[in-house]
């Protein structure tokens, strides 16, 4: 049975901020923290299981990695991009990082 899991990854560029590894550290971690709260809050909530199935984790020095779907939730990927009962949930993951990443600059202490 496979699983559909929709993820968005955040990744850094070494040149683009100042003030070290743990500024930029504490930087991605807020980043994902916000990015999976706002997608629970823009994600379908019929059975709240898409809504439970999200998680985000550290899965490299500086790469983060949010996720949507597991076993139980099959679906998360398909929900991503259709709904026709609630249309304005569709895409919730990608609008929620677009959102965040358009405000990526008081996510670190200083931007080069």
């Amino acid at each position: 049975m496979s699983v559909g899991i929709t993820t968005y990854h955040l990744r850094y560029n070494p040149g683009v901020v100042a003030g070290g590894r743990d500024n930029l550290s504490r930087g991605l971690a807020r980043m994902a923290t916000d990015i999976h709260s706002q997608a629970v809050m823009r994600a379908p909530k019929l059975t709240r299981a898409l809504v439970n199935s999200g998680r985000f984790y550290k899965t490299g020095p500086m790469t983060w990695s949010v996720i949507f779907g597991n076993v139980r939730v099959p679906y998360a990927r398909y929900r991503e991009y259709v709904n026709h009962l609630h249309p304005w949930t569709t895409h919730y993951l990608q609008n929620s990082a677009q959102a965040v990443a358009a405000n990526a600059a008081s996510y670190f202490g200083r931007i080069v």
